[in-house]
Parts: C-alpha cells; sequence; structure tokens
C-alpha cells in the first residue's frame, strides 16, 4: 500500500539536462521579506495599506558540488540582472501559497565532505524572495 507524501518539485537545467529536485514539506520555510505601508485617500479617510514581499526557504538534502554550483550560478545570474534592470524571476506556488516573481538570493551550503573524490553537502539552503509587493 502506497504511502501518500506530499513533494515541491523545482526543475532547474543541469549541463543541458533537466534535473529535478524534491522537497519534502518539513523543508520549506515561508516568511515576509520586506514590508511597505502605503497611505491611499480614500474620499478624506486615509487607509494604511500594509504591503510585503514574501520569501521561501528551501532546504536541498543529500546535495553535491554540482547542484551547489547550479544554485550558485543562479544566484549570480539574478543578481546580474537585478543590477542589470533585467526581468528576474518566476512564480513559484505551493499549493495555494505563491509567491511572485521569485528570485534566488542566497545559497547557504553546510561544511562539505569528499568522498571517492565527489564533494557532498547534507544540505543547502536556498533563499527565493518575491520582486512583488502583496
Amino acid at each position: 500500500m502506497p504511502i501518500p507524501v506530499n513533494f515541491f518539485n523545482l526543475t532547474k537545467t543541469v549541463g543541458g539536462v533537466n534535473k529535478t529536485y524534491a522537497f519534502k514539506p518539513e523543508d520549506i520555510s515561508f516568511g515576509d521579506d520586506e514590508t511597505l505601508e502605503v497611505k491611499l485617500n480614500q474620499g478624506g479617510d486615509i487607509a494604511v495599506i500594509p504591503l510585503v514581499k514574501k520569501s521561501v526557504t528551501l532546504t536541498l538534502n543529500g546535495a553535491v558540488d554540482v547542484d551547489l554550483d547550479t544554485f550558485e550560478n543562479e544566484r549570480v545570474q539574478n543578481v546580474q540582472d537585478l543590477i542589470d534592470n533585467q526581468p528576474v524571476g518566476a512564480n513559484m506556488s505551493f499549493s495555494n501559497y505563491i509567491i511572485y516573481n521569485a528570485y534566488l538570493r542566497k545559497v547557504t551550503p553546510t561544511a562539505p565532505i569528499t568522498v571517492s573524490g565527489k564533494t557532498l553537502f547534507d544540505t543547502i539552503e536556498l533563499e527565493y524572495v518575491s520582486r512583488a509587493y502583496v
């Protein structure tokens, strides 16, 4: 009898081949990144509307050096695109929770260990942040 397990899948191109990474619910952490309060005049009444940029941290388990390179290259490209005012990010959907225009801002690996010439990481944390306020 199969055990129902829900995973969030993230597909990246590694060496010209699509690779899918799976994250269990406990490997996903949501948060607020940046907040802003906007004042709106509504016929003499001033309404204060709180806006927030959302973030999500994904913990990739059992990663290797190629995975770290893939995500680090994406992060570097995202930073360059932000500097050059180029489009960055894509919507990330987690059931009914959406992070709009999410881009990879931070890549944090644990200390590596080398086994049989292959560099392994217990985990790599990937922090994605929204470019849009909601």
